[in-house]
């Protein structure tokens, strides 16, 4: 996930050093290596 997203993308704010570690806060890490991880991007679309 780490590889595909910038760290605004992310959550991070821009000073902020991203961490695959901090993962652990809503995975935990023997989850993570068993499932992996999904990030989901959202984008709005303007209908006028």
């Amino acid at each position: 996930m780490y590889k595909h997203f910038t760290k605004i993308e992310m959550g991070y704010d821009e000073k902020d050093i991203p961490n695959p570690q901090d993962m652990e806060m809503y995975y935990k890490k023997e989850e993570q290596a068993k499932y992996g991880v999904v990030g989901i991007e959202i984008k709005k679309i303007n209908s006028e």
